[in-house]
C-alpha cells in the first residue's frame, strides 16, 4: 500500500480538521473526478480532511485523486490517496480509518461512495447535525440520478414509491457519524453492505436527515439491475444473518399487498419493470459473488 498527498496544518502547526471524509474507490476513473470536485466545492464547510482508499484499481482512479490534492489545499483542506491492490471495499474503509491522525481521530466522519455527487451546502449541514455529544447518525436528502437507461428510469420511479425508497436518513451512497457514533462498532465487517450494517447500528431516533441533497446513480440497463439488485438483497441478508440483534433498528416497512396493489394503480409499468427485476434477481443470487452495475 502507497500514500500520497499532503497534511493539512493551521496557523498553530498542529492538524486542524472537523470533517474526516472517507472515500473508497475502485476503478473509478469515469466518477471521482466529479465526486471530488463537489467536495472540493463545498460552501460554509469546515475544513476537509479527504482519504482516497483507492483497492483493485487498473484505470486511472489513483492518477485522479492525485490530481486533485493541489486544489484541495488551495481551498483550505487536504485530501490523500491510499492505493492499495486488494479489491475489498470493506478493508479500503479499515485502511482510510487506520490512516486517520490520530490528532483527528475524535473528528466526525463522513463516508461517501466515488459515484455519488454531493449539493454544495451538505458538509456544512452534515458537520451541524453531527456537533453533539450524544452517537448520532447523519445523512443527506437522497435523489437519484437521471439514467440514460429507460428501463432504469421505470425502475427507479417505482422504487423511490416503495417504503424503502420513501425512508428518511437512508444514508446510500452517503452517511456520516461522530466520534461516540464511531465508537458503536471496531472494524467493518469483511463483505458487507457498511451502510445498511452502519444504520442498523443506530436507533432511528439518533438517525437524521438533512435537507441538502446528494445524488446517487442507479444502474443503468436491465443486466445491471438484476446484478446490483441480487448483490444488495444478499449484502443485507448477510447483515441479518452475522448481527441479528441490530435489525432491531431497522424502521423501514417491507412492502405489502397494499402498497404494491396502489403502485400497480398508479405506475402500472413501473411497477411491472420493478417486480420483474426483483423477481429475476431473486432467482439468479449467488451467495459470496461481487457484481456492480458498470
Amino acid at each position: 500500500m502507497t500514500l500520497t498527498g499532503v497534511s493539512w496544518q493551521g496557523e498553530s502547526g498542529e492538524p486542524q480538521m472537523t470533517l474526516v471524509v472517507l472515500l473508497p474507490a475502485s476503478n473509478e476513473e469515469d466518477y471521482l473526478g466529479s465526486c471530488l470536485e463537489a467536495l472540493r466545492e463545498q460552501r460554509d464547510t469546515p475544513p476537509l480532511y479527504v482519504i482516497v482508499s483507492a483497492n483493485g484499481c487498473s484505470d486511472g482512479t489513483v492518477a485522479v485523486a492525485r490530481d486533485q490534492v493541489a486544489a484541495f489545499v488551495v481551498r483550505g483542506h487536504a485530501l490523500v490517496c491510499l492505493d492499495s491492490p486488494v479489491p475489498d471495499k470493506s478493508a479500503a474503509l479499515n485502511r482510510a480509518e487506520a490512516a486517520i491522525p490520530a490528532a483527528l481521530a475524535s473528528a466526525p466522519r463522513i463516508y461517501l461512495d466515488a459515484d455519488v455527487i454531493c449539493a454544495p451546502d451538505i458538509c456544512a449541514q452534515l458537520a451541524r447535525a453531527l456537533d453533539i455529544e450524544q452517537p448520532s447518525f447523519a445523512t443527506g436528502r437522497l435523489l437519484v440520478s437521471r439514467s440514460p437507461s429507460a428501463i432504469t428510469r421505470l425502475y427507479t420511479a417505482a422504487w423511490m414509491q416503495t417504503s424503502f425508497g420513501r425512508s428518511k436518513a437512508l444514508g446510500a451512497g452517503l452517511y456520516g457519524v461522530n466520534a461516540a457514533g464511531r465508537r458503536r462498532w471496531q472494524y467493518f465487517p469483511a463483505m458487507i453492505s457498511d451502510d445498511t450494517f452502519v444504520r442498523w447500528s443506530f436507533a432511528p431516533h439518533e438517525r437524521v436527515e438533512v435537507p441538502a441533497k446528494f445524488y446517487w446513480p442507479m444502474a443503468a440497463g436491465p443486466a445491471a439491475l438484476i446484478r446490483v439488485r441480487s448483490r444488495q438483497d444478499h449484502l443485507v441478508q448477510q447483515v441479518r444473518e452475522r448481527f441479528p440483534e441490530l435489525e432491531r433498528n431497522e424502521d423501514v416497512r417491507r412492502p405489502n399487498f397494499r402498497s404494491l396493489s396502489t403502485l400497480a394503480l398508479r405506475q402500472p409499468l413501473a411497477f411491472m419493470v420493478y417486480s420483474a427485476i426483483c423477481l429475476a434477481a431473486r432467482l439468479c443470487r449467488k451467495d459470496g459473488y461481487w457484481a456492480r452495475g458498470r
